[in-house]
């Protein structure tokens, strides 16, 4: 067991934490990222952004890096089951903050993109299978933070000024501080399919949301040989079906 200060303890290496960490580093402020697996997850999961956060992502440094693994998107249309175009909704390929409304992208390659970046800054130590197992608000206003290396079975604690819980769905950090999710009681269940082919599909480069009521689904173009499919479960139905 050892006793350490840091000023600042991300948990979490996902995209927020990333970006957290790559902000404090820009600002020179020392930091630690804690990530209880590796630090860039193989399953696609996001794939948007808007022009909001990639105006963050190029005062971060990294804009033509973005820019050459993203793909702009001109937009959503709604489409009935015969895929009919029922409404279209445009986003400008360079909007108020100066770039696409509209950004679609595969979220290793984000995540391998800032984890490359994280290395400009001195500052900044990214702990890979590292698992926070408890935080504790001490009486000077610090926190404890305990961990465990998930390779040795090592345990550690630290001392943090402040701690930021990204550790995103599954968040423990929300449970340690209390805090909790409002269940308002509507679920859906939906099958994600992401796919990488040289075909050329020959449809609009945008989003489609198919307004089906037996079946909603969604598919969109993510980049020159990704796609996604979305399809909604029916009461009983399950993925592997």
């Amino acid at each position: 067991m050892s006793q350490s200060h840091v000023p600042v303890v991300v948990v979490g290496a996902g995209p927020t934490g990333l970006a957290a960490a790559n902000l404090l580093g820009w600002y020179g402020v020392e930091c630690l990222v804690l990530e209880r697996g590796v630090p860039v997850c193989p399953q696609p999961r996001a794939v948007h952004l808007d022009d909001e956060v990639h105006r963050i992502l190029a005062w971060l440094g990294v804009r033509e890096e973005f820019a050459a693994i993203s793909r702009p998107c001109p937009g959503m249309r709604l489409v009935d089951r015969e895929l009919r175009t029922l409404a279209e909704f445009q986003r400008a390929a360079t909007g108020a903050h100066g770039y696409p409304e509209a950004n679609m992208y595969d979220q290793p390659e984000l995540e391998a993109l800032l984890c490359a970046n994280l290395t400009r800054f001195p500052s900044v130590t990214l702990r890979s299978r590292t698992e926070v197992t408890g935080l504790s608000q001490r009486d000077d206003g610090a926190v404890t933070v305990r961990t465990t290396d998930r390779a040795t079975g090592e345990q550690d604690v630290l001392r943090a000024g402040y701690v930021l819980g990204c550790d995103g769905a599954n968040s423990h950090t929300r449970s340690w501080i209390g805090a909790a999710m409002r269940d308002l009681g509507r679920a859906q269940r939906w099958l994600v399919v992401d796919v990488v082919t040289d075909a050329d599909l020959g449809q609009w480069e945008g989003v489609h949301q198919v307004c089906d009521p037996a079946r909603a689904a969604t598919y969109m173009r993510i980049g020159p040989r990704r796609h996604r499919w979305e399809f909604r479960l029916g009461p009983g139905e399950v993925a592997d079906d």
